[in-house]
């Protein structure tokens, strides 16, 4: 038997409505319901185990307004890291909301361009958005950081670049946000401890002295320190060559602090000697 090509588009049209509806039906009665009562962080956590991390995410994102499902990202984030010990979803989670709260960020000033009574509050939960995700960012940063050697944490490739991004996506929110100088301080911090951790030495030896400059200027000296501390471990990385000045820098840096004998300085100070030796290996 032998169709017309009228005749053919015709049956296709037909099986596909025919697919469509069968879709819509049974397709639909397959996914799971929206919850309409609010869900704890533990129910969350629970449904990333037991389903999938994207059926977490998506529950988290239900829970509220924005500002309240930032809240709730940040503290699974937390959760995920420092109770649970898992790496990798705390990664994913933390991604997850950051893209959340930036563009819900977006999408709150977008919407007050429609109401120009609303800009001033729209602008305020824009930047407050912003800030959860800066420091999802930074936490993101830090955790995926090896020179803690933190006990049950393992380090892959892939987690060293998602903190290299996420410590990146920290400076960059700390600028466009107008941060003071100790928060940029940390920032540059932050990123010089991911490109170290990167075999990017020389990059991270700026960044760590760009640190020193902005706590100098936020009067924070036992944090000048620690990032010049920081700078002479990059250098020796750096250069094999270099590595009696660095050392002798690292040691300056470290005297200085024991020196001031401030909490912070004492911490610093053991500090600098652990992360050198750890990237001594």
């Amino acid at each position: 038997m032998s169709y017309s090509t009228s005749g053919r588009r015709s049956l296709i049209c037909v099986l596909l409505f025919a697919w469509a509806a069968n879709f819509a039906t049974n397709g639909h009665s397959q996914m799971p319901p929206v919850d309409s009562q609010p869900l704890s962080l533990q129910q969350i956590l629970a449904i990333a185990e037991s389903q999938d991390n994207f059926a977490a995410v998506a529950q988290i994102e239900r829970q509220g307004e924005p500002l309240e499902v930032a809240k709730l990202y940040y503290q699974a984030m937390r959760s995920l890291y420092y109770q649970q010990r898992d790496l990798p979803r705390m990664i994913f989670v933390s991604q997850a909301g950051i893209r959340y709260c930036l563009a819900q960020a977006d999408q709150v000033q977008v919407s007050a361009t429609v109401d120009p009574a609303q800009q001033e509050a729209a602008q305020a939960t824009a930047e407050k958005l912003r800030g959860f995700a800066k420091g999802l960012a930074y936490d993101l940063g830090a955790n995926a950081w090896p020179g803690w050697q933190e006990p049950g944490i393992e380090i892959t490739r892939s987690d060293l670049l998602a903190g290299l991004d996420a410590a990146r996506l920290n400076l960059r929110l700390a600028r466009e946000l107008s941060r003071d100088h100790d928060a940029l301080g940390n920032a540059r911090w932050l990123l010089g401890a991911q490109l170290l951790a990167n075999a990017k030495a020389n990059a991270a030896i700026v960044e760590f002295n760009q640190a020193a400059t902005e706590f100098k200027s936020a009067s924070k000296p036992d944090y000048e320190q620690m990032a010049h501390g920081y700078a002479a471990i990059a250098k020796r990385s750096a250069s094999p060559n270099d590595a009696d000045v660095a050392r002798e820098e690292l040691q300056q840096a470290i005297s200085a602090l024991k020196k001031s004998g401030t909490e912070d300085a004492k911490f610093f100070a053991e500090q600098l000697h652990s992360v050198a030796e750890y990237f001594a290996k």
